[in-house]
């Protein structure tokens, strides 16, 4: 089965991907879209570190409560 977080992280890459072919396809100059890609990528990774960084703390508190619960 497939978890909701890595289900959010395929739904980011599909629009990161849908967004760079939409980009590729728009009638702008090499450096206009080369700008642009650059753009969308640099967010998206901002995007992607910031929701992994929420997994990871929602993964350790869970692991707490787990300890707790079981001590």
């Amino acid at each position: 089965m497939v978890s909701n977080g890595e289900k959010l992280v395929y739904f980011l890459t599909g629009g990161f991907i849908g967004a760079s072919v939409a980009l590729l396809l728009t009638p702008k100059s090499g450096e206009e879209t080369r700008d642009a890609i650059e753009t969308k990528t640099r967010k998206g990774i901002d995007k992607l570190k910031e929701k992994v960084c929420q997994g990871k703390e929602t993964v350790e508190d869970k692991g707490r409560e787990i300890a707790d619960r079981a001590s």
